[in-house]
């Protein structure tokens, strides 16, 4: 009886040694990677009216603009460039992004804050004006019109 425990206890040990072998072999054969999980932006719907320029940095606002160029959906471009213009005036501080204000309410912000130059207040000024047309009013967007439109926008950055 004493050899019958005996050689159980033994075949156990060798059983689970066996098993911690094997468990451990294939814990190092498959090397699992830490996938780290990014958080993917997300894409404001251009088409709704609560949209604000501070729910994408400048440079995603832009990206956006491209793509939705290349889709052909124009007008609705020209609202990702324009909200692109809001973020970049935002993160060099002329104007104070509000989801409360108005199109004219960061006109006059940006009048205030940028007395002395010029050249950003008229290309601001004229991204607005074809904003507007294109966005509450019935002017067409075209090709051409985007072109100035983010000529305007790289002088708004130059300045």
């Amino acid at each position: 009886m004493r050899t019958l425990v005996r050689i159980t206890l033994i075949v156990l040990a060798v059983a689970f040694i066996a098993f911690v072998i094997v468990m451990y072999l294939r814990s190092r054969g498959k090397r699992q990677e830490l996938v780290l999980a990014e958080a993917a932006p997300v894409v404001p719907d251009l088409t709704q009216e609560n949209v604000t320029a501070d729910q994408l940095p400048e440079d995603g606002w832009t990206r956006l603009g491209r793509e939705l160029m290349e889709r052909g959906e124009l007008r609705l471009a020209i609202r990702a460039f324009y909200l692109a213009s809001l973020a970049h005036l935002g993160q060099r501080e002329y104007i104070r992004l509000a989801r409360h204000k108005s199109n004219h309410d960061y006109d006059r912000e940006l009048q205030r804050r940028a007395r002395g130059n010029g050249e950003l207040l008229a290309a601001f000024d004229e991204n607005l004006f074809v904003f507007e047309g294109a966005w509450y009013g019935d002017h067409e967007v075209t090709p051409v019109t985007l072109q100035g439109f983010s000529q305007n926008l790289e002088r708004i950055r130059a300045c």
